[in-house]
């Protein structure tokens, strides 16, 4: 799970911000019990490339759901993620080893 949404950064001393579309937030880190400490990473959805690590607190239920799916409810409160969507992170692909006797044969050109 994650969220699509636009990056955008500010930074003291520069007027304006930089915004980036086609973006998503990962949650990558859950801390605490009473507490809950948030590490966010924002990622461009065509590279995967790290753009910006943020983090944010919140306060659980604690009979409620698991921590990070209260985490992901929690970022969608805040202005930050005011227009941001759920996104489905694609799946990796995954390659399955040639058996020896395949192996054989792709080098025999069969």
């Amino acid at each position: 799970m994650a969220l699509k949404n636009t990056f955008q950064i500010t930074r003291p001393g520069f007027s304006g911000a930089l915004r980036k579309e086609n973006t998503y937030v990962l949650v990558t880190s859950v801390e605490g019990r009473d507490v809950i400490r948030v590490k966010y990473a924002y990622k461009d959805i065509d590279t995967n490339e790290l753009l910006d690590e943020r983090t944010t607190r919140f306060k659980p239920q604690l009979d409620g759901t698991n921590y990070i799916k209260q985490a992901y409810n929690h970022l969608k409160s805040l202005d930050e993620f005011k227009d941001a969507t759920d996104y489905d992170l694609p799946k990796p692909e995954v390659q399955v080893p040639l058996t020896p006797e395949q192996e054989q044969a792709e080098a025999d050109g069969i």
